[in-house]
C-alpha cells in the first residue's frame, strides 16, 4: 500500500495542504468524468475511491493513494494509439487543462485533497521518494492498456 503523504516532511505537508482544498464526496459521488477537463491532482485523505473507463471498474484507491495525474500528462492516446511517454518524466505539465481519461466515484465517503497541478508538482518534486512514487505509478497505471473490443481501456 502506498502513501503519499507518508513520504512528505511537515513543511511539505502543511504546503501542500495550503495549497489546495479538501473536499468531501458522499459514498457513490462522482469527482470527475472522463473526457471532462481538469488540471488537478487528487490526494485520499479518508475513505476509498473507484476508477472507470468506459464503465469498467480498473482500480480502487484508498486512503494515502493519489489519482487524476493521468489527465495532466503533455500527450493522450487517441482511439488506437498508445501513450507517447517522451514528455511524461518532464514533470505533470503544469498550468495546462487535460481531459480526464477515467471517470472517479467516491466508493465509500471520502474525503480527498485536491491540489492545483503548478503547486503539487512543485512541491511534490522537491522531494526524491514522493516524486518517484508519483512518476512510478503513473508509469505503470500507462503502461496497464487492455483491449476490450476494439476499445483501449487504460487502468487508473
Amino acid at each position: 500500500r502506498e502513501s503519499l503523504m507518508e513520504d512528505l516532511t511537515q513543511e511539505q505537508k502543511a504546503q501542500l495542504l495550503s495549497s489546495g482544498a479538501v473536499r468531501h464526496y458522499a459514498a457513490g459521488q462522482r469527482v470527475y468524468a472522463e473526457g471532462e477537463e481538469g488540471d488537478s491532482l487528487f490526494v485520499v485523505l479518508g475513505g476509498s475511491a473507484v476508477s472507470s473507463v468506459h464503465q469498467v471498474t480498473m482500480d480502487k484507491m484508498e486512503e494515502g493513494s493519489f489519482f487524476g495525474e493521468a489527465g495532466l500528462t503533455e500527450q493522450q492516446p487517441q482511439h488506437g494509439q498508445g501513450w507517447d511517454l517522451s514528455k511524461w518524466f518532464e514533470g505533470l505539465d503544469a498550468g495546462r487543462r487535460r481531459k480526464r481519461v477515467s471517470t472517479v466515484h467516491a466508493y465509500t465517503d471520502l474525503r480527498v485533497l485536491e491540489v492545483p497541478l503548478e503547486p503539487a508538482e512543485r512541491i511534490l518534486k522537491s522531494n526524491r521518494d514522493a516524486w518517484a512514487m508519483i512518476t512510478t505509478k503513473s508509469s505503470l497505471r500507462i503502461h496497464k492498456i487492455h483491449s476490450i473490443g476494439d476499445q483501449n481501456i487504460f487502468v487508473f
